[in-house]
C-alpha cells in the first residue's frame, strides 16, 4: 500500500498540520527516494479545513484540478495546508490523511464538548421526573424516549447534510435547537410543552450535533481514528457521571425555571465552543479510508448503503446493542429488589459511566494497534461473559464492581462502531450518511431493549 512507503522525507507544514508530499518523496523500503514514474501526474489537493461549506469549497476548487491529467502536467505543492495526489497511467491517485496535528485534535476536543453536554443531559433527564409529575399531568416517559428516537433516526438527515455542507452549518442549527429546547422548558407549564421542547427540539438538536461531530473526527484520522473517536465519545461518559449527580441536587435546591435557564447558559457556551472547534477536512470525498481514490461506480449512494460489509456490520450491531443496553436499564431495579441502600442503587449507572471512560479511550488505543474489528469482537464477547456473572451477585460491593467492569468493556462499542464503519467505507464523502444509517438501524435496539428488558423482568418474576 502507498501509505506503507511514506518515510521521513515527507515534508510537513505547520499550517493546519497537513502533510505535503512532493512527487519525489515516495521512498523504497531501503530508504532511497524513487524517481518519478513515467506517465505520472502530480496534482495538488487541498486537505485543510475551510470556513466555506463543503459543496461551495468543492466547486471553487474543481476548476483548479485537471479533468484528465496527462504526463506533461504537474503542480508542485507549494501552498501550505495542501497535500498531493498522484495519478499513474490513469490509475487511482492517493492523498495523505493528516492523522494528527493541532487542527485534528482540536476537532476531537470539540467533539468531546458536544458529547459531554448533549448525552450528559440526555442521560440525566430522568432526574426531572419527580419535578414534572408534581406539577404537570402527562405521560412523561415519552419525554425520555422521544429524544433518544430522534437522536438515532435523525442521522438519516444530519449525516447526508454533513456530507454535503460540512459540519459548521448543521452543528450551528443543532446548538440553536438544544438551547431553545432548554429555554423553552424553563417556561413550560403543560405536558405538550415539555414534549415539544425536550422531545422534538432536543432530540433533533442532538442529531444535528452528534453526526457531523463524529464525521469530522473520522475524516481527520486514519491509523489513530479509533483512539480519536474514543476520546471524543468519552465526553458522553464524563457528562453522564457529572450531570446525573449534579442535576438531582440542583433540582431539589432551586426552581425548575432557574435550573433550565442555567442549563441554557451552559449549553450556549459549551455547544458554541464545540461548533467552533469542530471542522471537517476538505477533500475527503472521492477517497476511501486509506486515502486511495475510488472509482466513480463506487461513489453512489446505493453502493454506500447496500454494500454487503456495511449491511452485515449494521445487522450485527443491532443485536449487540440490544443486549448491551438491557443491563444499563435494569441495574438500579435489580439493586432495589435486593434491598441495596438507595444511594448505592441510584449511583450504579454513574459507576458504569465512570468505567466507560476507561473503556472508550482504552479500546481506541488497542484498536489502533490490533484493529477496530478485532477489539470490537473481543470487548463485546467479554461484556457478554461478564453479564453472566451479574446473575449470582447479591452484595452492593459486587454490583459496584460489575458496573465498573461492564462500563469498561461496553464503553468502547459506540466509538468502535463508527471506526468500523469508516474502515469499510469506499468513499469518505458518504461517511456521514453511513454513520447515520447505522444509527438508524440501531434505533431498533435503543427502542426495543427497554420493552424487552421489562418483558424478561416480568416473566422472571
Amino acid at each position: 500500500m502507498a501509505c506503507g512507503r511514506l518515510r521521513s522525507r515527507c515534508n510537513t507544514t505547520n499550517h493546519d498540520d497537513t502533510r505535503v508530499l512532493p512527487s519525489t518523496t515516495l521512498s523504497s523500503p531501503d530508504g532511497e527516494t524513487d524517481e518519478p514514474q513515467p506517465g505520472s501526474t502530480t496534482i495538488t489537493i487541498d486537505v485543510s479545513f475551510s470556513w466555506l461549506p463543503r459543496r461551495i469549497w468543492s466547486r471553487g476548487r474543481q476548476g483548479s484540478l485537471p479533468d484528465s491529467p496527462d504526463s506533461g502536467q504537474s503542480a508542485e505543492s507549494g501552498e501550505s495546508g495542501e497535500s498531493t495526489a498522484s495519478t499513474v497511467d490513469g490509475q487511482p491517485s492517493h492523498v495523505i490523511i493528516p492523522d494528527g496535528g493541532s487542527r485534528a485534535w482540536l476537532t476531537v476536543t470539540g467533539g468531546f464538548f458536544i458529547c459531554f453536554f448533549m448525552f450528559g443531559i440526555l442521560n440525566a433527564f430522568g432526574s426531572f421526573q419527580n419535578m414534572y409529575t408534581e406539577n404537570v399531568a402527562g405521560d412523561f416517559p415519552w419525554t425520555d424516549a422521544s429524544p433518544v428516537c430522534l437522536c438515532f433516526c435523525g442521522g438519516l438527515v444530519s449525516g447526508p447534510l454533513f456530507d454535503k455542507l460540512g459540519s459548521r452549518l448543521p452543528m450551528t442549527m443543532g446548538a440553536g435547537l438544544v438551547s431553545a429546547s432548554l429555554l423553552g422548558s424553563a417556561f413550560s407549564t403543560e405536558f405538550l410543552h415539555y414534549l415539544v421542547c425536550q422531545g422534538v427540539f432536543f432530540g433533533s438538536g442532538i442529531a444535528l450535533l452528534y453526526y457531523p461531530a463524529m464525521g469530522a473526527v473520522t475524516e481527520w484520522f486514519s491509523t489513530k481514528r479509533p483512539l480519536a473517536l474514543g476520546i471524543a465519545a468519552s465526553g458522553a461518559s464524563v457528562g453522564g457521571v457529572i450531570w446525573s449527580s449534579a442535576l438531582p441536587v440542583l433540582a431539589n435546591q432551586i426552581s425548575h425555571r432557574i435550573l433550565f435557564i442555567i442549563l441554557t447558559g451552559i449549553a450556549s457556551l459549551l455547544l458554541c465552543l464545540g461548533c467552533w472547534l469542530t471542522i471537517e477536512r476538505q477533500g475527503a470525498a472521492g477517497y476511501d479510508e486509506s486515502s486511495e481514490q475510488v472509482q466513480p461506480s463506487q461513489r453512489t449512494i446505493q453502493s454506500a448503503i447496500f454494500e454487503s460489509r456495511f449491511v452485515a456490520l449494521a445487522s450485527s450491531l443491532v443485536i449487540l446493542y440490544t443486549g448491551i443496553l438491557i443491563p444499563c436499564q435494569l441495574l438500579e431495579v435489580y439493586a432495589k429488589e435486593l434491598d441495596i441502600q438507595g444511594e448505592v442503587a441510584s449511583n450504579l449507572i454513574a459507576f458504569t459511566y465512570s468505567g466507560s471512560v476507561i473503556g472508550r479511550i482504552g479500546s481506541g488505543l488497542l484498536a489502533d494497534t490490533l484493529g477496530c474489528f478485532n477489539i470490537l469482537v473481543l470487548t463485546s464477547s467479554m461484556a457478554g461473559a461478564v453479564t453472566l456473572a451479574w446473575i449470582p451477585l447479591r452484595s452492593a460491593a459486587g454490583l459496584i464492581a460489575f458496573s465498573v467492569l461492564f462500563g469498561i468493556l461496553s464503553g468502547g462499542l459506540v466509538p468502535l462502531a463508527s471506526a468500523c464503519v469508516a474502515r469499510t467505507t469506499r468513499d469518505m464523502g458518504h461517511i456521514g450518511l453511513r454513520i447515520g444509517v447505522l444509527m438508524a438501524f440501531c434505533a431498533v435496539a435503543a427502542l426495543g431493549s427497554g420493552p424487552l428488558g421489562a418483558f424478561i423482568l416480568h416473566k422472571a418474576g
